[in-house]
């Protein structure tokens, strides 16, 4: 795959367009209503925020699974793939022959034919990339950094953006019950 890496996006985004198609699976009681339906279609530019309910939003053949207080960007919703800005919280995103760009502060990250994990830790200005299946291409604009993981890291953005190798057990977390869900929508 060539592709530019800037973080704009601005020369593959065209304004007009609405390829993405949310579909909201509720899999568990929520208090109060959720601001999604299903075959609701997001604009370039807009923020998806959940609050207590998971959501999955599909792109062509990309999927998106987003956990509870998890906020996202739609920054780009071209052909070649979509571009998301993760602002806060945890996704999953499945790549086939589309690849999907994840962006944070600090790192450019795609994901294509495989799956990722990436979780933004705000709060504490850290992200983590965490290949599933396959491998993540991501580049950390501050250090100038490109890489091809097959790994999880952290990476730390602020002052002094770094990363390191970490290890994760997604079964263990807290949010074990949301990449159950997400794995039975993918085995559909």
């Amino acid at each position: 795959i060539c592709r530019s890496w800037h973080s704009d996006g601005a020369d593959r985004h065209p304004s007009s367009d609405r390829l993405a198609r949310v579909v909201f699976r509720p899999v568990r009681d929520i208090e109060g209503q959720s601001t999604y339906t299903a075959g609701y279609e997001p604009s370039r530019g807009e923020i998806v925020a959940t609050s207590q309910e998971w959501l999955s939003i599909t792109f062509g053949d990309v999927q998106v699974f987003l956990d509870s207080n998890t906020s996202i960007k739609l920054e780009g919703l071209a052909e070649d793939g979509p571009t998301i800005r993760l602002l806060r919280g945890r996704l999953q995103a499945t790549a086939d022959r589309t690849p999907i760009w994840i962006t944070t502060n600090t790192s450019e990250n795609t994901v294509f034919s495989g799956t990722a994990t990436f979780i933004n830790y705000d709060f504490l200005e850290t992200v983590h990339v965490v290949p599933v299946d396959g491998s993540v291409q991501t580049h950390i604009k501050a250090t100038g950094d490109y890489m091809l993981l097959p790994v999880p890291i952290a990476i730390t953005e602020g002052y002094e953006p770094s990363y390191e190798t970490i290890e994760v057990n997604l079964e263990a977390e807290s949010s074990a019950g949301f990449y159950e869900w997400v794995e039975g929508l993918t085995k559909r």
